[in-house]
C-alpha cells in the first residue's frame, strides 16, 4: 500500500507544478500585453507630436485617438479598427467622388458640393478625435454648415482640404501594415493647382478645374 502511494503523491506534485507553470505563463503574458499595450500608446503620443502639426489640426486628447482607433490594444491586438476603417473609406470615397463632379464639371458642381465634402471630411475627423481649427481664415454659412478659408477662396479650400487629409493619412499611417484607402492617399496627395480662386458663396456655382492624381497606386 505505501509503494501505491508514493507514486500519487509524485504525481499530484507533478500536477502542481504543471498548474503553477500555467499560471506563471499566464501572469508573464498579461504583464507582456500590459506593457505593451502602454509602450504602443507611448509610442503612438510620440508620432503624433513628430509627424502631425497641430497649429490647424488638434488632437488635443492623444489617448481618445489611440483609443478609436486601436480600440482591442488593451488585450493585444494593434491592429486599426475594422469598422473604422471602414467608415473612414466610405468617408473618403465620397469625399473623391464630390471632387471628381469639380474636376468633371458635373452638373451638381455648386456649394452643396462644398458642404457635402465639408461634412464627409468632419465624419472623418470626429471618428478620430481630431479637430481643424484653422487661424486667420474667413467663414461662409452653406445650407447651415460653416465652410472656413482664407480669403472664402475656393482654391484656399481645397488646399485646407489637402492639408487635412494629409494628417488623417499620417495618424492612420502610425499602423505600417494598415491599408490606408486609396481615394484618401487621392484627396491627400493630389495636386490641386488648377482650382480657380474664386469667391465661396450661398447658391454659387464654380467653374471645373484639373483635379491632378499624384499618387500613383
Amino acid at each position: 500500500m505505501a509503494a501505491l502511494i508514493i507514486p500519487i503523491v509524485a504525481l499530484l506534485a507533478a500536477n502542481h507544478r504543471s498548474e503553477q507553470t500555467k499560471a506563471q505563463i499566464l501572469s508573464n503574458n498579461q504583464q507582456n500585453i500590459f506593457s505593451n499595450y502602454y509602450k504602443h500608446i507611448e509610442e503612438f503620443e510620440k508620432y503624433i507630436e513628430t509627424n502631425i502639426d497641430q497649429t490647424e489640426m488638434l488632437i488635443e486628447k492623444k489617448r481618445s485617438c489611440h483609443r478609436r482607433i486601436y480600440p482591442k490594444a488593451s488585450k493585444g491586438d494593434f491592429s486599426v479598427d475594422e469598422e473604422l476603417a471602414a467608415k473612414v473609406e466610405t468617408n473618403s470615397n465620397e469625399i473623391y467622388e464630390f471632387i471628381e463632379y469639380f474636376h468633371k464639371g458635373h452638373r451638381k458642381m455648386s456649394h452643396d458640393t462644398i458642404v457635402d465634402i465639408e461634412l464627409n471630411l468632419r465624419e472623418i475627423e470626429r471618428n478620430l478625435s481630431m479637430r481643424w481649427s484653422p487661424k486667420n481664415v474667413n467663414t461662409v454659412t452653406l445650407n447651415n454648415v460653416t465652410v472656413r478659408a482664407q480669403k472664402n477662396s475656393l482654391k484656399h479650400y481645397f488646399r485646407n482640404i489637402k492639408n487635412r487629409s494629409h494628417a488623417i493619412l499620417d495618424v492612420l499611417e502610425f499602423d505600417q501594415y494598415f491599408e490606408v484607402p486609396k481615394s484618401l492617399r487621392f484627396i491627400a496627395r493630389g495636386n490641386y493647382s488648377e482650382v480657380p480662386d474664386v469667391e465661396i458663396k450661398e447658391n454659387g456655382s464654380y467653374p471645373a478645374f484639373e483635379f491632378i492624381k499624384d499618387y500613383k497606386g
